[in-house]
């Protein structure tokens, strides 16, 4: 389905919807998304943890998405983006052991075409992958990756659990992003660790946008780099913080990072596939000088989440 940011406009839109981080109500968030049948969805934001969501949907809407689309496969396959990767991986394994965590075993969910696994096993860690999309799964078997579909993981988990689950920018692809790191739990032992990656809903920029868009009566509007349907939820600290705890998981810590540079240059710069508008070129020429002030601030876009599993 093609969606696209509109001005907001709340006629032929469902009632509005929970928040999925902690359950209380929103409020509009100056955004809805729409097709060439009308309103789709509108952004709401949690009124009491911040969360931002696709509060109102359109009765009938699929609330599903295809994450693997085509250029995905060779973005993620890149050379440069694949080693700013392996860069934030090592950085993962670092916060981990400063943690006084050493996994032996991982299973990485919404894995991909196996880009963390793989580079996991060469590290000396027994990793395993799931992901919805059999194509990726495919591919990521090709590499020699342990990979499986949902349906198939079974008996691949070992019997007494893995150390670490990862979710790397996964859970703000699916509405229900409970029932997505529930399932993963049985696979996680007492004591084990969750390490999530997921867009941040402080992120300045957000805010910027939302207000740029605000102020111009929609007639400037950017916001499509930050606010798509791929996207479901878009969880502040304290809603994934609230999230984990009825999981029954112990928060031990949040940082925020930045998307990898190699990754942001390929997607918005000239010919990427965020590349054609003006504001996108330049925002990929400035991220390299960006990026290093956003850390220095702990600014990043992302929320990096470890959490324990209680025993």
């Amino acid at each position: 389905m093609d969606v696209s940011p509109q001005r907001p406009d709340r006629p032929g839109t469902g009632g509005p919807l929970a928040c999925p981080a902690c359950g209380g109500s929103a409020r509009p968030a100056g955004l809805t998304l729409s097709s060439g049948d009308g309103v789709v969805a509108e952004l709401g934001r949690c009124r009491s943890c911040k969360t931002q969501y696709w509060w109102r949907v359109a009765p009938g809407t699929d609330r599903s998405s295809d994450y693997w689309e085509d250029y995905k496969f060779e973005l993620y396959e890149d050379a440069a983006v694949l080693r700013s990767y392996h860069e934030r991986y090592a950085r993962m394994l670092s916060l981990l052991a400063g943690l006084g965590i050493t996994p032996a075993t991982l299973l990485d969910v919404g894995g991909g075409i196996g880009n963390f696994a793989a580079w996991a096993t060469e590290q000396g860690i027994s990793a395993l992958m799931s992901d919805v999309d059999p194509t990726a799964v495919d591919a990521a078997r090709r590499r020699g990756v342990r990979a499986y579909t949902p349906d198939e993981l079974g008996t691949a988990v070992p019997g007494e659990g893995v150390d670490l689950v990862t979710l790397w920018d996964v859970i703000e692809h699916t509405a229900d992003p409970a029932a997505l790191i529930g399932q993963s739990l049985p696979a996680l032992r007492a004591g084990g660790v969750v390490f999530i990656e997921t867009p941040d809903a402080a992120f300045p920029a957000r805010r910027m946008l939302l207000l740029l868009r605000s102020l111009t009566g929609g007639r400037v509007d950017r916001t499509g780099g930050m606010y798509y349907w791929e996207h479901k939820v878009y969880f502040s600290a304290r809603g994934l913080r609230t999230l984990l705890g009825r999981l029954g998981l112990r928060v031990l810590t949040v940082e925020r990072w930045t998307s990898p540079r190699a990754k942001i240059v390929k997607l918005f710069g000239r010919g990427g596939p965020q590349g054609a508008f003006a504001l996108n070129r330049a925002m990929a020429r400035a991220y390299p000088v960006a990026q290093a002030g956003l850390e220095r601030l702990r600014l990043g876009n992302k929320l990096i989440v470890v959490a324990r599993r209680q025993p």
